[in-house]
């Protein structure tokens, strides 16, 4: 894993809405940028409010070498995230990365990618790394309804796409896990992102099937470095940070995760 951490302004080169509830921020790669693993993390700094002081940590969602871009997918979601969304073309953004640990990439294995709502963010970079190194994907993306279905054509790419509503309004009906779990082959490898519910279900599921999984969680994050621990997570191995000893955790080290 790198090591190395850097602080830098970005410039932004577009904002995108992606449907009511979430956008992608596009922003330059700086050129001294360390070598960033998909499911590691950024801390974005906002202006301070009565409500939030702290930056906002953000999985980094794409990394566009060809453009010379980094992307984040953001829901819409408190002062902070309402804030990014005002921001423009040519604006700079205060930025701390690559932070925590991310996923292991194979080579030629069958994987699952399952994620839930914004639980795709870090997904789409993990997919494309993977597609890279010869793996053979199916990647499963559940939503509440179609309004929220999201990135289709950009997931679509590289493997087998299975689609999720829990009303059926799209896609096959009924929460990812179960759409999973109906779909189940011999997978070497399970990759996730999504609700602490959903994330749970595939820890049950990966030790009854007996496939290795890894997951990325989301939990409150303040300093993104470990000094706080307000991240603490409880593993078999004692309490780890997620800021640093995570986001990504191997299911196999996790006791019952917390809402």
């Amino acid at each position: 894993m790198n090591n190395k951490i850097i602080r830098t302004k970005l410039k932004v080169v577009n904002n995108e809405q992606i449907n009511s509830s979430h956008f992608r921020l596009y922003l330059t790669m700086p050129d001294d940028c360390p070598p960033i693993t998909p499911g590691q993390f950024a801390e974005i700094y906002v202006p301070p409010t009565l409500n939030s002081f702290l930056r906002i940590p953000l999985s980094i969602h794409f990394i566009s070498d060809k453009k010379n871009e980094i992307q984040f997918l953001i829901q819409l979601k408190g002062e902070g995230t309402k804030y990014l969304k005002t921001l423009k073309k040519n604006d700079f953004v205060d930025i701390i990365m690559p932070l925590g640990k991310g996923f292991s990439i194979p080579r030629q294995r069958k994987l699952a990618l399952i994620a839930g709502g914004c639980g795709v963010a870090p997904l789409l970079f993990l997919s494309d790394k993977l597609y890279e190194h010869g793996n053979e994907l199916e990647i499963y993306l559940g939503f509440r309804n179609h309004n929220q279905v999201m990135l289709i054509n950009e997931f679509k790419k590289y493997g087998k796409l299975v689609i999720a509503t829990d009303d059926g309004s799209m896609g096959e009906k009924g929460v990812i896990t179960q759409v999973f779990e109906r779909h189940l082959d011999d997978f070497d490898f399970i990759y996730a992102c999504g609700p602490t519910s959903m994330l749970q279900s595939l820890m049950y599921l990966s030790e009854k099937y007996n496939i290795k999984c890894e997951i990325s969680l989301e939990t409150l994050m303040a300093c993104g470095l470990g000094a706080c621990l307000c991240c603490a997570v409880p593993t078999k191995k004692g309490n780890m940070r997620a800021c640093v000893d995570g986001p990504v955790f191997d299911t196999k080290d996790l006791i019952e995760l917390n809402e």
